[in-house]
């Protein structure tokens, strides 16, 4: 499955707005994904250029990868959405680096698609110590997927608890509807 330029364009214009104006940008394109990075613009000979902002923009899904990219009815015109997942990084330095998938909603109106809503996972997540989703489908209306919460002792890399998640779109939001914990 592959997304139209319009998508991309709108996703890519979300991040210049949001980083661009004051940044470097760097993009590199290649069959499955633009990534576009922004580093700072020095200001004097003693500052170093760094790393403000990476994306990574999906063009299509690519076997045995994650669902970055999912279609299926989310409202009542039965007309198919999308739902694109955009991983990105940035916001600090080394261990500090905020990695986070922000989710952006897209619904089918006539023969093009309109952006509903941004979200990140971690604005998704009902983690007391934070966590992760990951999209998997579109059921029923609902987006499936699973959440991975840290416990109090998990180290950055492996959140410990995982749970089923089901999302709904309504009143222009993702919320959650319900949530089983996975026991392993």
């Amino acid at each position: 499955m592959e997304i139209n330029k319009k998508v991309i364009e709108t996703i890519k214009n979300h991040y210049l707005k949001n980083y661009g104006q004051s940044a470097r940008m760097k993009e590199i394109e290649n069959d499955s994904e633009l990534e576009i990075s922004f580093y700072n613009i020095p200001e004097c000979e003693f500052e170093t250029d760094y790393l403000l902002m990476s994306i990574s923009i999906p063009k299509k899904n690519n076997r045995g990868e994650d669902r970055k990219m999912l279609r299926g009815h989310l409202n009542s015109d039965q007309k198919e959405d999308l739902i694109i997942t955009v991983y990105t990084l940035g916001g600090g330095f080394g261990a500090l680096s905020r990695v986070e998938n922000e989710y952006f909603v897209f619904l089918r109106n006539k023969n093009n698609y309109a952006l509903a809503t941004i979200i990140s996972d971690s604005e998704l997540v009902n983690c007391q110590n934070g966590g992760r989703f990951s999209a998997f489908e579109i059921q029923n209306g609902n987006i499936i997927g699973t959440t991975y919460c840290y416990d109090v002792n998990d180290p950055s890399c492996c959140p410990t608890l995982a749970f089923s998640t089901e999302l709904e779109f309504t009143n222009e939001k993702l919320v959650i509807v319900k949530q089983d914990e996975i026991i392993k």
